[in-house]
């Protein structure tokens, strides 16, 4: 992937964290450890995630409600996460 290691994944986990934060909902990752998203699993640690259950090998993460990082200065972000209400 041309973004991988650019830190564009972070970006966008950071930006849905703080939508998901500003509404005061949870957000959860359901992961499955396989040999090629290893550095997906770093990722979420960085970014507070930890887990919260387990189904067989099925890792469910869960990040804490709190301030999320600025993006890098040299990304300008244009927009945002839509208001989407369930």
């Amino acid at each position: 992937c041309r973004v991988a290691g650019r830190g564009v994944g972070t970006i966008v986990l950071h930006r849905l964290m703080e939508a998901a934060f500003r509404r005061g909902m949870p957000i959860r990752a359901w992961f499955r450890p396989t040999g090629r998203n290893q550095a997906m699993l770093t990722t979420y640690r960085f970014a507070g995630f930890r887990e919260v259950a387990r189904e067989g090998d099925l890792q469910i993460l869960q990040a804490r409600p709190g301030p999320v990082p600025p993006p890098p200065h040299y990304v300008t972000l244009r927009g945002g996460v839509p208001d989407v209400r369930a």
